[in-house]
């Protein structure tokens, strides 16, 4: 028997970064047995793909108007589920496809439009119903219980953490850290001795990268990583007992490993991510990653530095109630009930 078609129609670039890509491959992972899975983009670099999305999953290039490419390629039909993950998405978008019969999943953060969808997953703490507007009866997975994490960072959830004192630290802003934040990072961070290793991590679409290696060349402290794959990204963390980023996907996949990570925005669909953990004590609030100076940020670093193992045990204690690692086990429900009705 043929499984059902689940279409995921995202992107992701330097413009808007790799999290709605991420967040959707997380999604696909927990779904995959039961469905046959097709990708669906217009503005996604093919190298990014290829590193982001496993060689099983289907992928489709836009290559005309949107919504008859969709149509003509038999993609809105009934009985067929899609996973819309862009901002661009909007109401009458939203609306063009749903009725064509096809059901609709939306993964959202900012709660801006009225929504057409079958079920809306916003993975932020604190989110209510009552807060969507909505064309019609609509399924809501809200908060942690539904976290859109890889299979290697729910199972990360479950791994014991023994970190004694911060001698390495953690740097991502995104794929395309479009501010050159983790610059500003890099700078504050070397000057405590007491750190034996910088860890950078960013992709290849990172037009600064080659400028970083340039300018901390004569120090071995900083080394760069670029275009990792999931496993390889779980273990760089787990060698880190420090991290510094933002509130994006990357601070959900940063609290199931378990560690001591000051965090801020870096743009608006953070904030409720942001409100939540710092709310929580799961994190360590900075505001605004591209207003913070670069001795406002030592000054918080000195105040970390000297943490000791009850210290970094704390955090790790709150964002372990946080982050449960059951959310695929639940989504994987939704989408088979999705199926079925």
């Amino acid at each position: 028997m043929s499984k059902q078609k689940l279409y995921f129609r995202t992107d992701a670039n330097p413009e808007i970064g790799m999290g709605h890509l991420v967040r959707c491959s997380a999604l696909a992972d927990m779904v995959k047995n039961e469905f046959d899975i097709s990708f669906i983009t217009k503005n996604t670099p093919e190298n990014v793909l290829e590193k982001f999305l496993p060689k099983n999953f289907n992928k489709i290039k836009i290559d005309k108007e949107e919504i008859s490419f969709l149509k003509e390629n038999n993609i809105l039909q009934e009985g067929n589920i899609i996973v819309l993950d862009n901002y661009s998405f909007d109401s009458d978008y939203q609306s063009k496809i749903k009725q064509t019969g096809i059901k609709v999943v939306y993964v959202d953060d900012l709660i801006q439009f009225n929504y057409d969808v079958d079920v809306i997953i916003n993975q932020a703490e604190n989110v209510k119903e009552s807060a969507y507007k909505i064309v019609a009866a609509t399924k809501f997975c809200l908060g942690t219980d539904y976290i859109l994490l890889r299979d290697v960072f729910l199972k990360a959830v479950l791994a014991n953490r023994n970190l004694n004192r911060i001698e390495s630290v953690f740097v991502s802003f995104g794929g395309a850290d479009m501010d050159n934040v983790s610059y500003k990072c890099i700078k504050t961070l070397l000057r405590f001795p007491q750190l034996k290793t910088i860890n950078v991590l960013s992709s290849s679409v990172n037009e600064n990268i080659a400028k970083w290696q340039n300018e901390f060349s004569e120090t071995d402290k900083v080394k760069f990583h670029s275009d990792l794959n999931a496993d390889e990204v779980c273990k760089l963390m787990q060698s880190c007992e420090l991290a510094l980023g933002p509130c994006s996907n990357l601070a959900l996949e940063l609290c199931a490993v378990g560690i001591v990570f000051i965090t801020g925005t870096t743009a608006s669909n953070q904030d409720n991510y942001y409100k939540a953990l710092t709310g929580n004590s799961s994190v360590l609030g900075i505001g605004k990653w591209q207003e913070l100076s670069e001795e406002t940020l030592y000054e918080k670093l000195s105040s970390v530095m000297i943490y000791d193992k009850k210290d970094i045990d704390w955090f790790i204690k709150n964002q372990r109630k946080y982050i449960d690692g059951q959310s695929g086990k639940r989504l994987l429900e939704v989408f088979l009930n999705l199926a079925a009705n």
